[in-house]
């Protein structure tokens, strides 16, 4: 059952509902307490006045508790009648919390609060996203070839998805990616970006001046693949993309060396545009040289850019269409349907999620980590789920992870300051085509404890003990590193991502596997809450005002199904409650210090109705 829960109210008095059905006046000269209790009504003008007639009752703040729901976003509730009685539904993460609810794009929320925003990117050689707010470096988000520096013509600008480089000068503009071996590409490859240009001759991307390879617009783009066996493998694009209107341009090979068709094919806004006549054999390594990998000029001199390009791509295979497709549409890793709503595909190649180091992400002394995952297929090997580090293949690169190992055993540790590393592995294995709550915990003095649905599954340790080290590395998604030695991607579905740097237990897993924290929704009033039926809960910590000797509770509740289930719950055998019947009567249940149900049938509520 869901139901929505607005501006929950609770008076010290006699137990009251009223329901306005329509407005009435009342008038009278003078009011008699027919209950001879003046705790009832009272005599006191501050409970009401008599003016020309008419009785008025003030507007009361409640004297016990108040709480609006009206945040719009984290876990506690604010109690407005000034007692503090705040209520807190089941904590967010509190490093970084990715729910990966997003139906489009490529820009991954962080709701933990501290803005710890990841990217859904691809491109296993270079991914140049160009999303630099200001200075000369430029991140390769892949992580594989290098971060480059853009001279002082290649200008920030706004992209085709958030920032882009101008190389509008016409000169001196470019950006220079230094040499990396895995830039040669071998013999297939894939660049993919995309651009917004007037026209003129301009390169886009060169390697090795004419001896090498290049991506070049005349007016329509142009590509050359020089091998060892064909010094002039080239395709042209039909469609004319320097209309000053924003394009994805993609061009793919596969040599015929390796049991491809040879043959260069060229992508214009995801569509097929040209395909080469011949197919060509040989390897690109040998045309690579040593220098470095220009953006927005030629290396050899000249043809510089005139216009604006972002999201460029760089792998060694041949995308697919539907792969191209996708990543022009900014998906990097593709969405899905979730464990809960949407989730992320990863194809075990290429597609991954990161987010920018920050300091909140340094774990220290203890950290857990959480995911729902559903493996496509046993790849056979290691299968990287979540990670913190950088390109390299020893432990310098890596503060903490969780993974499937190559026996399908959950697998997960932290990497101390002297680079030893403690780990655990699980004793469940993990299935392929289903859904699987994966969870790792590290306490510095306890070790780490490996969880699989919520249930402790503690395989063998090593590593002795101890806290993760602090480091610089961005946080990963699908994979750990970078490179070919510990690159090990995920092939399936990921959901539901949380990090804590807090220890916790099995039970907290459990919650949060079955989604208990509350989501804001639209109420009656501004903001409510949902609640599942099953798991969700707001909870008040314990106070003896809490029990008094008489109550007014009020609510505005918006029931989805007529499923025993309660609004307000005080105690279990002894306390008070409101609920909703399981015939849709809303019953009140006064259980006293003499353990005495007392129960009233109140009215009968409409499903999906709001009361």
């Amino acid at each position: 059952m869901k139901k929505f829960l607005s501006q929950l109210v609770i008076f010290i008095s006699t137990f009251l509902v009223l329901l306005q059905y329509s407005a009435i006046g009342i008038s009278a000269d003078t009011v008699t307490d027919s209950y001879n209790d003046s705790t009832k009504i009272g005599a006191s003008s501050t409970n009401y006045t008599i003016t020309g007639g008419q009785i008025k009752f003030p507007l009361n703040t409640p004297n016990l508790g108040w709480w609006k729901m009206n945040e719009s976003s984290a876990t506690t509730v604010a109690d407005s009648s000034g007692n503090g009685f705040t209520g807190t539904g089941w904590p967010y993460p509190n490093v970084a919390y990715y729910p990966l609810n997003e139906s489009t794009g490529g820009e991954i929320t962080d709701y933990s609060g501290n803005a710890n925003t990841a990217s859904a990117g691809s491109g296993n050689i270079g991914y140049w996203r160009f999303n630099e707010t200001s200075g000369t470096a430029v991140a390769d988000t892949a992580g594989i070839s290098a971060s480059g520096t853009a001279a002082a013509g290649a200008t920030v600008v706004d992209g085709k998805y958030g920032k882009a480089r101008s190389f509008n000068d016409g000169t001196t503009a470019y950006i220079d990616v230094p040499h990396n071996a895995t830039q040669c590409l071998s013999t297939a490859a894939t660049f993919e970006f995309w651009m917004k240009t007037t026209g003129g001759d301009q390169m886009m991307i060169s390697k090795n001046g004419w001896t090498g390879y290049y991506v070049y617009a005349p007016n329509i783009a142009q590509i050359k693949l020089p091998t060892n066996i064909n010094a002039n493998q080239s395709l042209n694009s039909a469609t004319v993309v320097t209309d000053n209107t924003w394009h994805h341009v993609a061009f793919t090979w596969t040599s015929t060396d390796v049991g491809g068709d040879g043959k260069i094919r060229a992508y214009v806004d995801g569509n097929l545009d040209a395909t080469a006549t011949t197919g060509y054999g040989g390897s690109l390594a040998t045309k690579c040289g040593t220098g470095v990998l220009r953006i927005g000029n030629f290396t050899g001199g000249g043809y510089p850019m005139q216009g604006i390009l972002d999201e460029l791509r760089i792998f060694d295979y041949a995308r697919t269409q539907a792969q191209i497709q996708n990543d022009m549409n900014f998906g990097g890793s593709p969405v899905v349907a979730g464990k809960y709503s949407y989730g992320r595909s990863f194809d075990g190649s290429s597609y991954f999620i990161d987010a920018l180091d920050s300091a909140s992400l340094d774990v220290a002394n203890t950290v857990t980590m959480e995911a729902w995952i559903y493996r496509a297929v046993d790849t056979g090997g290691w299968e990287r789920i979540l990670s913190k580090s950088q390109n390299g293949a020893s432990a310098t690169n890596l503060s903490y992870w969780m993974q499937i190992s190559n026996t399908d055993l959950l697998h997960c540790g932290v990497i101390k300051s002297d680079e030893t590393a403690p780990y655990r592995y699980s004793v469940a294995t993990i299935p392929t085509g289903q859904w699987v709550h994966v969870a790792c915990s590290n306490d510095a003095t306890n070790g780490v404890h490996a969880y699989i649905n919520g249930a402790l599954s503690d395989g063998t340790t090593g590593g002795g003990v101890g806290a993760a080290k602090v480091s610089t590395y961005p946080l990963q998604i699908g994979r750990l590193g970078s490179n070919s030695l510990w690159y090990y991607t995920f092939n399936g579905y990921i959901d539901e991502v949380r990090i804590y740097n807090t220890i916790r237990t099995a039970q907290d897993i459990t919650n949060d596997m079955n989604m208990t924290v509350p989501q804001v929704v639209a109420g009656q009033y501004s903001n409510a809450r949902s609640f599942n039926g099953t798991s969700d809960y707001v909870s008040v910590a314990e106070n003896d005002a809490l029990d008094p000797a008489a109550i007014t509770i009020e609510a505005w509740i918006k029931p989805s199904a007529t499923v025993n289930g309660n609004i307000v719950n005080k105690g279990s055998n002894s306390g008070y409650r409101v609920r909703i019947a399981s015939d849709g009567g809303l019953q009140f249940l006064d259980r006293g210090a003499t353990n005495i149900l007392l129960q009233r049938d109140l009215l009968t509520l409409s499903v999906s109705g709001t009361t």
